[in-house]
């Protein structure tokens, strides 16, 4: 009889099943990097404690942490979008760029404005930068069914090398010895929400996108032909779907919010583009989706996860010179272990709802 009740109980709050089984991964894989830790001659308690420290033992550190999370929770609901709509955007990276680029080029015209609409319109730009080199993918996909795969991953690098040609080019500060733009105006520039630390309002703005991506594919008619296309491209033209204009749809979302990302992360947190401006936030948008489930929840989660990785091993790397190749290691392990226990996960569902042992 109890453990009835007890299955009811799990069957009802999944969600503790799947936090709890994340819980017990990250903890099993920070207990392999503290033994590999050890293994070099470095007190793996120690190390722990700059960790945490990096990211919570300070306001400016928590304040770092989510301006990292920001970038990525922007690229990880792009990726996301696509997949479940039918398309394999690879080329959040370049998006992010894009985004970038055109934040830039439009802030820096915008100098004498006030500053909420300059702000507007320098982060409009990005997002229309982003979703212009996303239907580049999209078009080619339609018109010549070229496999998004290559295409969008070309893209990335393409606008990778047009950005390193530019700054050390056309747009490079005349001011600085360095490969980079002028820095914006500071009209331009998202406020700062945080005393003492460099925290800004992109964060409140990606949340609100968050959800807004969540209500557009759950409860809008566009965001049900989105996911029924890409569940059966078939089964929603027999229902009367535009399958291609749901895609299309879904294309210019997915690269927006990729271009948002990279308007956030230049308007709030660098101020200028460089070479190397994206650290990889694109990349790790698809491997946030992907811990995340495709799900907002998961996806809000998995983000603060990857932020604080490269916040916290930052902090390791400093304080207690644990070497750049562990760091990653580490990163990799608590990656890994996290995407193994979401099949667990499932396997307990599973046997929730079926009733057999989980095996």
């Amino acid at each position: 009889m109890h453990r009835e009740k007890f299955k009811s109980f799990l069957q009802k709050r999944s969600f503790l099943i799947t936090g709890g089984m994340a819980i017990l991964a990250i903890f099993i894989a920070m207990v392999v990097g503290g033994i590999l830790i050890f293994m070099i001659g470095i007190n793996p308690f120690a190390a722990y404690q700059s960790f945490f420290r990096g990211i919570f033992g300070s306001v400016y550190g928590f304040g770092e942490t989510m301006n990292k999370f920001t970038p990525l929770l922007c690229c990880a609901l792009s990726f996301s979008l696509a997949q479940k709509s039918g398309f394999f955007n690879l080329g959040s990276e370049g998006q992010l760029y894009m985004g970038a680029l055109c934040s830039v080029l439009m802030a820096s015209h915008l100098s004498d404005m006030p500053a909420v609409p300059a702000i507007f319109f320098s982060v409009l730009a990005g997002i229309f930068g982003g979703a212009a080199l996303s239907l580049v993918a999209g078009i080619l996909k339609i018109l010549f069914d070229a496999n998004e795969l290559l295409t969008t991953m070309m893209l990335n690098y393409i606008m990778t090398y047009i950005i390193a040609l530019l700054v050390s080019g056309a747009m490079k500060d005349p001011q600085s010895a360095m490969e980079q733009t002028a820095s914006v105006p500071a009209n331009t520039r998202l406020p700062s929400v945080l005393t003492d630390s460099r925290l800004h309002a992109g964060l409140f703005i990606a949340l609100a996108v968050l959800i807004l991506v969540w209500f557009l594919h759950q409860r809008t008619v566009r965001g049900f032909e989105m996911r029924l296309s890409g569940i059966n491209p078939k089964s929603a033209h027999y229902a009367g779907v535009n399958e291609k204009r749901a895609l299309i749809i879904a294309i210019i979302v997915s690269g927006a919010l990729s271009g948002l990302g990279g308007s956030l992360e230049l308007l709030g947190n660098q101020y200028k583009l460089m070479d190397g401006f994206s650290n990889n936030f694109g990349f790790d948008g698809i491997g946030i989706a992907v811990m995340g489930q495709y799900n907002p929840i998961g996806i809000l989660l998995s983000a603060f996860l990857f932020a604080a990785l490269r916040i916290g091993t930052s902090s390791m790397q400093r304080s207690m010179k644990v070497p750049t190749p562990l760091l990653y290691i580490l990163q990799g392990i608590i990656i890994i272990a996290v995407i193994v226990s979401n099949y667990y996960v499932r396997r307990i569902k599973d046997s929730l709802v079926e009733g057999r042992p989980v095996g």
